[in-house]
């Protein structure tokens, strides 16, 4: 089982258990928004959906996808990515430009999901990539009317995503404290492994909350 299949499993079997709650913290607006896994696993589809159809991303061919945005939608931006078949690589608009334009280019990634917000008047626009680079930016919040209407929550066909157990999830880059960052990939299969022996060693039940710190 890959990560994201235990996302729709438990979506499939809870559908309206709170998956995510995100608080809108604005000088006008301090409340919270829960999301239901039904609603994640719908939203992340769609996201699938994007990559593979508008975005001419191949299924299945560990491709790495950047993730720069918060709240709900990052999460479901990085379940997208890897319903593809593909590996997010998450860029963290707090760190400075050289590393996340470092990471961007060492990667190899082509396509970056991200908002307005940060691909217009943040660091996206500042000069992450290099003057020369082709890479596109989907503005998630921008287009998620269009998504939401026209794409499709159901799964994405199985031959469309020949993704295996043993596929990338991410890449994850070191803090360079020892020399240049470097990426390291991680699987599937790693990281269910590790969910597991947490499950056995530590078991918890509906309600009780983990911290997990790696």
């Amino acid at each position: 089982m890959r990560v994201h299949e235990a996302v729709t499993l438990h979506a499939n079997e809870s559908p309206t258990a709170v998956a995510i709650t995100e608080i809108l913290d604005s000088p006008t607006d301090q409340s919270t928004i829960n999301y239901t896994f039904k609603q994640l696993d719908g939203d992340s589809n769609r996201i699938a959906c994007l990559l593979l159809e508008r975005c001419d991303v191949v299924g299945g061919a560990d491709t790495p996808i950047g993730v720069c945005m918060d709240g709900y939608r990052s999460v479901a931006a990085l379940l997208g990515v890897v319903k593809t078949g593909n590996a997010y690589v998450p860029l963290d608009v707090s760190y400075p430009i050289d590393c996340i334009k470092y990471t961007a280019n060492d990667s190899g990634m082509q396509i970056v999901l991200s908002k307005r917000k940060i691909a217009q008047a943040g660091p996206l626009a500042g000069g992450w990539f290099d003057s020369k680079s082709t890479r596109q930016i989907v503005e998630l919040d921008k287009e998620w009317p269009s998504i939401e209407a026209s794409l499709s929550a159901t799964p994405l066909p199985a031959a469309q995503v020949q993704a295996q157990s043993d596929s990338m999830l991410c890449i994850l880059y070191t803090s360079g404290s020892t020399g240049r960052r470097k990426g390291v990939c991680c699987l599937h299969s790693g990281t269910m492994n590790r969910f597991e022996w947490m499950w056995h060693e530590y078991p918890f039940t509906a309600g009780e909350v983990c911290c997990q710190i790696t």
